[in-house]
């Protein structure tokens, strides 16, 4: 198997890990801070300390790379803040399971701007992650609502956003393309706020706490190593690690919330597990039968 590859997905399988702890750290920061105000300090404070380490890389800042930057940036920014937005107006459950409809999208886009067909064991495995997603979250009934319509504007944005940073990153400095990301969601995220929302902050222990989990390690070191090795592996395969998301979502609230593991979700996560399994292996085992 490909060990550029296998590096690649092991990276995104750790980015998933600390995904899945995000969902119980943003609960906490959002009983001292409204939505769009915390995505404006998340992605400020980021792009000021990813900046510190990486600013030398500024000298190789043109024109193509602000424009590319800006393109992915808006991107982020709308899938962030219709899945923040979304939220107010929808169920946990039913904003879970739409948000991940994004996967849908991705292996069109794929073919239309890659030109790369999915395998067939991609294609049944996000089946059974998706059966594993509707038992996790299991949505109330009834017909959409407003909240329903702008998750599903953010899982657009997101499977724009994947397909394009497979096609910007391989011309592009990672460095760069993260920094104006950064930059440009929290600028957007600022402007929105002002906006949409009445902005406030309380500085309470627990909101510094889920500042500095979301910066450090769900956007600093996350992004930068979507941005680093997404481009290694295709679009498909990286929608099916990221559906990991929610079996680590559970475990975390479990540890850090004491919330309750129930059948559902052991069944669930099985799941989920089953079909990135069978889209990983199902090259390696075509390739054996093959011998």
């Amino acid at each position: 198997m490909d060990k550029k590859r296998l590096k690649a997905e092991f990276f995104l399988v750790i980015v998933t890990i600390i995904w899945g702890g995000t969902f119980a750290v943003i609960k906490t920061g959002l009983t001292d801070s409204t939505p769009l105000m915390l995505l404006t300090i998340r992605f400020g404070a980021s792009f000021l300390l990813f900046t510190l380490f990486y600013f030398k890389k500024f000298k190789y800042l043109g024109k193509s790379t602000i424009i590319n930057g800006v393109i992915l940036g808006v991107l982020m920014f709308l899938g962030y803040a219709a899945q923040t937005v979304g939220l107010a107006y929808t169920t946990a459950s039913r904003a879970g399971f739409i948000t991940f409809t994004f996967a849908l999208f991705v292996p069109f886009l794929q073919v239309y701007f890659l030109k790369k067909k999915p395998l067939l064991g991609n294609i049944v495995g996000l089946v059974i992650v998706f059966c594993g997603l509707w038992i996790i979250s299991k949505p109330d009934g009834g017909p959409l609502n407003r909240g329903d319509i702008i998750m599903l504007v953010a899982a657009v944005a997101y499977a724009f956003f994947i397909i394009f940073m497979d096609i910007i990153n391989k011309k592009e400095n990672p460095e760069m393309m993260t920094a104006i990301q950064f930059l440009v969601t929290a600028v957007l995220s600022l402007a929105a706020s002002f906006l949409f929302e009445e902005p406030f902050i309380n500085l309470t222990g627990e909101f510094i706490f889920s500042i500095v989990y979301l910066v450090i390690l769900g956007s600093v070191f996350c992004l930068y190593m979507m941005n680093l090795y997404q481009k290694d592996t295709t679009p498909m395969r990286a929608v099916l690690i990221y559906s990991l998301e929610p079996v680590f979502g559970v475990i975390f609230a479990i540890i850090l919330l004491r919330e309750a593991f129930s059948s559902k979700e052991i069944i669930g996560s099985a799941l989920i597990l089953c079909g990135v399994l069978i889209s990983e292996l199902w090259e390696f085992l075509r390739l054996g039968k093959r011998r």
